[in-house]
């Protein structure tokens, strides 16, 4: 009797951890790490598509939000009865917030799935709403895991992970410029006679004109 629950304890702790999963997870986007992804627990050798779009490459202001997509796409030969998770985190670029029938949450900071999603034709997308963006270059992390459902860590199970920069610009960057260019270009007082020189010139030739008068006149 003693035995059977000793065994009994051991199976609930290991299965504590896959359990949890199933409704997300954090600190395995790759944030703390090259290795602190998926790939710690699950060590499939089919790697899955990552597709992240709609951030990096975008113009982003602070105080904003940006909405996104995180995409699975599935390489085993056999997708059905397959699911997919993932965790992102970013370097302190702003707050996650759980968009509505999404199927992802705010959680520690980062985001996750809230359940595991169902591969639909070897696919799955989440979206996630990255809210008051702060100014600056930051780094999105996301890891991926293309899971078999049986609740189990190990061979069954696909990650990827991937990296995004993208640069937030700060508020009112950009606005003014080019204001003032070719302000005052040709203005000034004019010279002095008018037009320039040319009003020298002319008296110059009028007093010649004038002596040569007087001139024929004496003789």
């Amino acid at each position: 009797m003693k035995l059977a629950v000793a065994t009994a304890l051991v199976v609930a702790t290991v299965a504590l951890p896959s359990l949890a999963n199933s409704t997300g997870k954090t600190s395995s986007s790759g944030k703390n790490g090259p290795n602190a992804t998926c790939v710690q627990c699950h060590l499939g050798a089919i790697a899955p598509e990552l597709t992240i779009e709609g951030i990096g490459g975008t113009e982003l202001t602070a105080g904003q939000s940006v909405i996104f997509t995180v995409k699975v796409k599935s390489n085993e030969p056999s997708t059905a009865g397959r699911f997919a998770g993932f965790n992102a985190a970013t370097s302190s670029a702003g707050t996650f917030v759980a968009a509505t029938g999404s199927g992802t949450k705010a959680q520690s900071g980062e985001a996750t799935h809230s359940a595991k999603k169902a591969l639909v034709n070897g696919e799955a997308t989440f979206e996630l709403n990255l809210t008051d963006l702060q100014p600056g270059d930051h780094t999105l992390f996301v890891a991926i895991n293309d899971a078999n459902g049986n609740s189990r860590d190990g061979a069954g199970d696909n990650t990827a992970a991937t990296t995004v920069a993208f640069t937030v610009a700060g508020e009112g960057e950009g606005e003014g410029e080019g204001e003032g260019e070719g302000e005052g270009e040709g203005e000034g007082p004019a010279e002095e006679g008018g037009c320039g020189g040319s009003g020298a010139s002319s008296a110059a030739g009028l007093m010649a004109a004038f002596g040569l008068t007087l001139r024929r006149r004496r003789r």
